[in-house]
């Protein structure tokens, strides 16, 4: 997960809730922001993870997921 240079930049914080499937395959499919941060980008940088990812550990049947991804800086 890489937090967006700009939203560093500006200060932006954020918790994401985000919902998808583990396939047969390990790979995360149909990604769905369940709650958004409010900021778009950081929404993305979610998504964009997910979709990078190709290694989940392989369920014995699709396996849907909830997760919340905190953004915040020290």
């Amino acid at each position: 997960l890489v937090y967006p240079r700009m939203a560093r930049k500006m200060g932006w914080t954020g918790k994401v809730l985000v919902t998808f499937l583990i396939t047969r395959t390990g790979e995360a499919r149909d990604i769905e922001i369940s709650t958004s941060s409010g900021r778009t980008l950081l929404d993305r940088a979610v998504i964009d993870a997910l979709e990078r990812i190709s290694n989940f550990p392989i369920p014995k049947t699709p396996t849907s997921i909830t997760v919340p991804v905190s953004f915040y800086l020290e």
